[in-house]
Order: C-alpha cells, then sequence, then structure tokens
C-alpha cells in the first residue's frame, strides 16, 4: 500500500509550474482567497506526504486560476 495522503499533489504541481507559479507565490494567492498555507504545505500537498480537503482543493484551484476538472484530467492514471 502507497504512503501517499494524496493522488492529487502531483497534477497541482504540474499545473503550478506551467503557470509559471513557485510554492511559495501560490501559497500566497491561497491566504488571499482566506487560506493560510505555507510553501511547506503547498510542497507537503504536491510531493503527497500530507492530506488534501475538498475545501483546499477548492481554493488551491482558484489560486491557480483552473477549472477543478483540469485537476481531473488523467484521474485514471493516477490510480
Amino acid at each position: 500500500m502507497s504512503s501517499r495522503q494524496n493522488i492529487l499533489g502531483g497534477r497541482l504541481q504540474t499545473l503550478r509550474v506551467e503557470r509559471e507559479l513557485t510554492q511559495e507565490q501560490l501559497a500566497a494567492r491561497c491566504a488571499v482567497l482566506g487560506w493560510d498555507a505555507s510553501s511547506n504545505t503547498v510542497a507537503k500537498i504536491e510531493t503527497g506526504v500530507r492530506c488534501l480537503t475538498d475545501r483546499e482543493l477548492i481554493l488551491i484551484t482558484r489560486a491557480l486560476r483552473v477549472k477543478i476538472q483540469d485537476v481531473f484530467v488523467d484521474f485514471p492514471k493516477l490510480l
């Protein structure tokens, strides 16, 4: 069994990098939206070390300025 806490972190990282954002910049965007996430939190989510709540997923997609569906594009491959 995998020790990953989430399966979407890698996809979120890809979306962040495509937008040329650092983890710090993404965390700052999340803070503006009301979620006080640090760059360390973003890193843990991206590497699957930390669980990701549905609320956090919504806020991250808003901060990345993508549709939530964009996160699930490769969903079958993530399993």
